[in-house]
């Protein structure tokens, strides 16, 4: 009685864990994809600001 008490248990805390580093290993790949969004989204950013100068410089001499 013990024994399978014991067993039944064990099973059930091993499934536990395995659930848990499921849910970490999914939170660990949705914070990779979030990182990789916001990388991209700085690029962009700065792609932007650089085109914005691009502009300010060509009406610049544009103005001239």
């Amino acid at each position: 009685m013990y024994v399978e008490q014991y067993l039944v248990k064990h099973k059930h805390q091993e499934q536990i864990k395995r659930a848990e580093e499921e849910q970490m290993a999914r939170q660990v790949a949705q914070m990779r994809k979030l990182e990789k969004r916001r990388e991209r989204a700085e690029r962009q950013l700065l792609q932007a600001w650089q085109r914005v100068e691009q502009l300010r410089e060509v009406q610049g001499l544009s103005l001239n």
